[in-house]
C-alpha cells in the first residue's frame, strides 16, 4: 500500500504520494484523483524497480489516504 495525502479545494482534489516526492495528480474528486494517480505509477515503476522496492500500484484501491487536507 502507498500512503496517500489528499487535498481538496472547491472545484479540484488533488492525491500526493507521501514517500514518493513529485507523484501527484488532480481529478474533480477524491476518486478521481487517485485514479489519476495510479494511472501515473507507471513512471515511477523503473526507479522503485532499481530500488528492489515492491511497487505495484495498478489501481486506486492500492492507496490509503491517511491525511485529508
Amino acid at each position: 500500500m502507498t500512503d496517500v495525502a489528499i487535498e481538496t479545494v472547491s472545484k479540484r482534489s488533488f492525491a500526493a504520494a507521501l514517500d514518493w516526492p513529485g507523484w501527484c495528480r488532480a481529478g474533480k474528486d477524491e476518486g478521481s484523483a487517485l485514479a489519476a494517480l495510479a494511472a501515473y505509477a507507471a513512471r515511477y515503476a523503473a526507479v522503485a524497480k532499481k530500488a528492489r522496492i515492491a511497487f505495484n500500484p495498478r489501481s486506486a484501491a492500492a492507496f490509503r489516504v491517511v491525511e485529508h487536507l
